[in-house]
């Protein structure tokens, strides 16, 4: 069959349908198609409300509110907490370095001073007691003239320094003239009892003027001729200004 005869078949065949009239089977087969989709649908729409209202349920408010905490809690990140540390100011404040210290060195006494404090305390010794016996007024001539003579016969300025501390120190003594120049005559050489009590007399008047800050009385030219040292007499210039 060649095709031209074909399609004519094909074209005839679609007329006739369309012109063919629809009985009332086919009708009433369509309506009740219809008929029966409309009540599956609303069957479906039943069941799916139905479905809604069992699985909806009523929670208790207090319930919701306890999982809503647990959720914010197990939500909430874990925060560590920062000691603030505060920043040590350091400007205006005065930073006092620690220094070390050294300590001074001890001054060496030189071997004339050493042997004159020797004297000297054992004077303090005997002379320095509430009561003095008439055997310790003896040795407190005795060790007064040794006193004396050492410091006459010396010409080292650091002797005469040593001998005017030992008037300032110890001036509840020495200042007394009653007390140091007492037995003097009695058991002294009387050969130099006039120097003895020359020397005394002339360191009492300059730790005196050093104290009331009054002016030193005695004649350095007389004391050079007395003591017969220049070294003691130029020191007592210089000591009196």
């Amino acid at each position: 069959m060649s095709r031209k005869n074909k399609n004519k078949q094909q074209v005839v065949k679609t007329e006739e349908l369309e012109n063919t009239p629809l009985t009332d089977g086919d009708v009433s087969s369509e309506e009740t198609t219809e008929d029966t989709l409309e009540e599956s649908t609303s069957e479906v729409v039943e069941t799916a409300e139905e479905v809604q209202e069992e699985s909806v349920e009523e929670v208790p408010a207090e319930d919701v509110e306890d999982k809503q905490e647990e959720v914010k809690k197990e939500e909430a990140p874990v925060v560590e907490e920062k000691k603030e540390v505060k920043p040590i100011p350091t400007k205006g404040v005065l930073i006092v370095e620690k220094k070390t210290v050294t300590a001074p060195a001890e001054k060496v006494v030189p071997e004339s001073v050493q042997r004159f404090n020797a004297l000297a305390q054992k004077y303090i010794d005997v002379m320095g007691k509430d009561m003095i016996e008439e055997e310790d007024r003896k040795k407190g001539v005795l060790v007064l003239t040794s006193l004396a003579n050492y410091v006459l016969m010396s010409t080292d300025n650091r002797v005469f320094e040593a001998c005017f501390t030992f008037f300032m120190k110890n001036r509840a003594i020495m200042l007394v003239p009653d007390r140091v120049t007492d037995g003097l005559y009695k058991y002294g050489d009387r050969t130099k009892v006039t120097k003895i009590v020359q020397w005394y007399v002339t360191f009492q008047s300059l730790v005196e003027s050093k104290l009331l800050k009054s002016r030193f009385s005695l004649n350095v030219t007389t004391l050079r001729r007395t003591f017969n040292n220049d070294s003691l007499a130029n020191w007592l210039v210089i000591k009196k200004k």
